[in-house]
């Protein structure tokens, strides 16, 4: 309940927020609220090995392959120890293929079969959901990861989210938003570690649904700058059954080390 009130008071005291409230009426016809949700969303993400080539930030490198339909249906892990519950978020497309729900699920990893795995891990697992978006997964047990842990299309083995032990958690700058929500972001951290010296340029990118993504921000660190925190005001609007990602290139050729997250609130729409 006091989660729900300070909400509430955001929706009308937070002139920034309120602002952005209007702009959802005024651009997509709807009355949206931060109070209806009660939820913020921050998603981060690393990429351990960037070079000069533009780059997803998250902790599987290169950039996703999309899904064209509910077809992420596995996950496994590349230790035959690991027998972890993990939890699974993402989306499902609907019947029609115009609109994304949220779905939460959880899985136990090795429960079918016991044997192992390619290269000693645990075979896959079947979702018991289907997903068209993989958005986030972390270990919901009382162990670690000892291998990293995939959530993955069978067909053609295309990973969607990993993680490993060292976060238990995966690190992915990307996430979607379902057919109920926009998201309003208040603002972006980018950084770059210490690993190599290097500069980075850093793109967030918005996707509509069935369109192309289009850099709406660009940002940038230093490996002597760590990192830097971007507050937006106005904060920036991203509509339901949208794709949003991070990516960023260096100025040297690999192994610069690079951070970023984006937060912000979600707003159901009323409507």
């Amino acid at each position: 309940m006091t989660q729900v009130k300070h909400m509430a008071a955001i929706d009308g005291q937070d002139p920034s927020i309120r602002a952005a409230l209007e702009r959802i009426s005024a651009d997509y016809g709807v009355t949206a609220s931060v109070a209806k949700k009660a939820k913020t969303l921050l998603k981060f993400g690393r990429n351990p090995d960037l070079g000069k080539t533009i780059e997803t930030v998250w902790s599987v490198g290169g950039d996703e392959t999309y899904a064209a339909g509910n077809t992420i249906d596995e996950i496994l892990s590349t230790d035959a120890e690991d027998e972890q519950v993990v939890v699974v978020e993402g989306h499902v497309l609907d019947a029609d293929g115009e609109n994304l729900t949220f779905v939460t699920q959880e899985v136990t990893l090795g429960s079918e079969p016991p044997e192992e795995g390619p290269e000693g891990g645990k075979d896959p697992v079947k979702l018991g959901t289907p997903l068209f978006r993989a958005t986030r997964l972390y270990n919901n047990d009382s162990t670690d990861f000892k291998g990293t842990v995939t959530v993955r299309e069978s067909e053609g083995e295309v990973p969607h989210i990993a993680a490993d032990g060292t976060t238990n958690q995966s690190l992915k700058c990307a996430t979607s938003l379902s057919q109920t929500d926009f998201w309003i972001i208040s603002s972006l951290e980018v950084g770059v570690l210490t690993k190599k010296e290097a500069a980075v340029e850093f793109n967030l990118e918005v996707r509509g649904f069935g369109k192309v993504f289009r850099t709406v921000l660009q940002s940038a660190a230093s490996s002597a700058d760590g990192t830097s925190q971007l507050t937006l005001d106005p904060p920036l609007i991203v509509p339901p059954n949208s794709d949003v990602r991070v990516r960023a290139k260096s100025s040297i050729e690999k192994e610069a080390e690079v951070v970023a997250s984006l937060n912000g609130y979600l707003a159901g729409v009323l409507y």
